[in-house]
C-alpha cells in the first residue's frame, strides 16, 4: 500500500508546475514557471539528465524555491519507476500496475538518496514559506504537493 501512495504521489508531483509568474529568470533566461515546463517536457521525453539538469538550474537560481527540488524528486522517481519497468505503456494497456512488494527490486542506491534529499529539501522550503506567511495559498500548495 504505501509504494501505491508513493507512486500516486510521485505521478501527482509529475503533473504539477509552480506559479512563479513575475519570478525572477532563472539560469537559463527563461522564468523558472517555463523552465519547469522544459524539464517536465524532457522527463516525459525520458531524457532524465537533461531534465534533472533543467531543474538544477533553477535550483541555483533560486535555492529557497521549493519547485526545483521537488521537481528533481518527481523526476527521480519516474526514472527508478521506468528501470523497475514500471512505468511502460504496456502496464497501463494490460492493467497489471500492480506487484507484490517481493517482487518489487529495491531503487539504486544513488537514486533512492536523491530522491529522497530533494524531497526532504523542497518540504523543508515548503515548511519554512508556510511559516512566514501562513495564509499564503500558494505557500500551503508547495507543501501540500511536497509532503
Amino acid at each position: 500500500m504505501a509504494l501505491r501512495h508513493r507512486l500516486a504521489a510521485a505521478l501527482t508531483l509529475l503533473t504539477l508546475v509552480w506559479d512563479s509568474s513575475g519570478a525572477p529568470l532563472d539560469a537559463s533566461g527563461q522564468e523558472p514557471r517555463s523552465s519547469l515546463a522544459a524539464g517536465f517536457e524532457l522527463a516525459y521525453n525520458l531524457d532524465h539528465d537533461a531534465a534533472i539538469e533543467t531543474f538544477a538550474q533553477i535550483i541555483a537560481s533560486r535555492p529557497d524555491d521549493p519547485a526545483g527540488y521537488r521537481s528533481i524528486a518527481a523526476v527521480t522517481w519516474l526514472r527508478i519507476l521506468f528501470l523497475r519497468g514500471d512505468f511502460l505503456t504496456d502496464n497501463y494497456l494490460t492493467g497489471s500496475m500492480n506487484r507484490t512488494p517481493d517482487e518489487i527490486e529495491e531503487p539504486p542506491a544513488a537514486l533512492a538518496a536523491t530522491f529522497h534529499e530533494h524531497l526532504e529539501r523542497a518540504t523543508e522550503l515548503a515548511e519554512a514559506a508556510v511559516r512566514r506567511a501562513p495564509g499564503d495559498p500558494t505557500a500551503h500548495y508547495a507543501l501540500g504537493v511536497a509532503a
